[in-house]
């Protein structure tokens, strides 16, 4: 049997001018659901325009970032929808920071993701190899058939 639940991680990313975010490793399947909900019209469509914020704000739980007041714009514990507003308020190459340091973090994870399984499937598909039973007395014991191996 396999743990299939996991303990929330999370990861500290660094960015330029000695910023960081802390993201969610990984999501959960209702974070997930969460985010697609965040990007998807009343009838079930994908909203180009919001899908690398929803992804931002689903993975993102804290940062270093000041206000022009120097204070930290504080998003910790914050919902996604809250930090949503947050993020569309950032220059637009800052958030593309952001959302590039985010990108990278999450292709890390499906890599890892896919390490796991094909280490699993390696793993199941890879049987015990029992030891050849010892040879009986004499040259042949009569369990084993003679090949004849000829030479062209």
């Amino acid at each position: 049997m396999s743990v299939r639940y996991r303990l929330p991680e999370t990861v500290k990313l660094e960015l330029s001018h000695g910023d960081w975010l802390v993201v969610k490793k990984r999501l959960t399947a209702g974070e997930y659901q969460r985010m697609l909900a965040m990007y998807l019209t009343e009838d079930q469509r994908v909203d180009g325009t919001k899908v690398g914020f929803s992804k931002v704000a689903s993975h993102l739980l804290d940062w270093s970032f000041q206000g022009p007041d120097g204070q930290l714009v504080a998003i910790s514990g914050l919902d996604p929808k809250d930090i949503l507003a947050h993020l569309q308020d950032l220059p637009l190459e800052d958030f593309q920071e952001v959302r590039t340091a985010i990108d990278a973090h999450i292709d890390k994870m499906d890599k890892e993701i896919e390490a796991e399984k094909n280490a699993q499937a390696i793993a199941s598909a890879s049987s015990p190899i029992s030891r050849s039973p010892e040879p009986s007395g004499g040259a042949m014991s009569g369990s084993m058939s003679s090949i004849e191996m000829s030479t062209v």
